[in-house]
């Protein structure tokens, strides 16, 4: 699975533009395998002998994702209150 996120989502001009190294970018690629292999673990049924994912379980898998993501969001905003306030007593203090 992590190689279809390389593969798929590889983008060489990430790192020129955005300053992001290569091994950043390697664990974005881990982290979204290991979710999207997660949330299809949780939300897989007996398959369809097309081995097709039914309507059920697509809307399973993307409600995870979105969970996921959601929680990841949260995360985020809570380190950025926690840089701002530190950011915050460092300039009182000069």
């Amino acid at each position: 699975m992590f190689s279809f996120f390389q593969s798929k989502y590889k983008n060489p001009q990430i790192e020129k533009i955005y300053k992001i190294s290569p091994k950043e970018i390697d664990n974005f690629y881990k982290q979204m395998s290991e979710i999207t292999t997660f949330c299809f673990k949780q939300c897989s049924y007996p398959k369809k002998k097309s081995g097709q994912l039914n309507d059920k379980e697509k809307e399973c898998i993307s409600n995870c994702m979105a969970c996921y993501l959601e929680s990841l969001k949260e995360v985020e905003n809570q380190f950025l209150q926690i840089i701002q306030s530190l950011i915050s007593e460092q300039l009182k203090k000069k």
